[in-house]
Parts: structure tokens; sequence; C-alpha cells
């Protein structure tokens, strides 16, 4: 991705999917329980963010996963862990 990889956009395209509502819904402040994101949900959101990372290997913690509130809660840590990506936004 020219400029970088745009973890938000990552974020809330992963999750329109998952959880099956339009992308122009979601932003930084949406929150998992209210879009019905349980446990399964949460897992497959992950599953699909990692797939569309420019690296492998990288895994995010279910333990980790459970405790996150909102999607700015999952980019907050996709840059907190991934800062070798040149530009992650």
């Amino acid at each position: 991705m020219a400029g970088g990889f745009d973890a938000l956009t990552t974020v809330r395209e992963a999750v329109a999917i998952v959880c099956e509502v339009p992308l122009d819904t979601l932003s930084v402040n949406s929150s998992f329980a209210d879009l019905g994101a349980d446990s399964l949900a949460r897992v497959s959101i992950a599953d699909t963010v990692e797939a569309a990372l420019p690296v492998t290997g990288f895994r995010i913690d279910d333990a980790v996963l459970g405790r996150m509130a909102t999607l700015g809660d999952l980019v907050d840590h996709l840059r907190e862990q991934l800062p070798s990506l040149a530009g992650v936004r």
C-alpha cells in the first residue's frame, strides 16, 4: 500500500465483513459489544485483519483481543505491535 499500512481501514473493513454492517457506520469509537461481536466474531475479525497485514506470522492474542472494547483499541494495538511497518497509520 502506498504511504504505508492503514490500520484503521483494515480493521473497519474486517469488522464490516464479519459483523455485516455498512463500512461507513464504523469509526474508532465503534464498540464491539454494540456491533454484537461476541468472542467468536472477534476471533474472525482478528483472522481477517491478520490475513490483510503486509507481514506474515503476526497473531493477535485472543486474551488481548477479549479485553478490547472498540475498533480503536484494536487499531492502537496494531500500531503498537507493528512499528516496523513504515507509515503505519
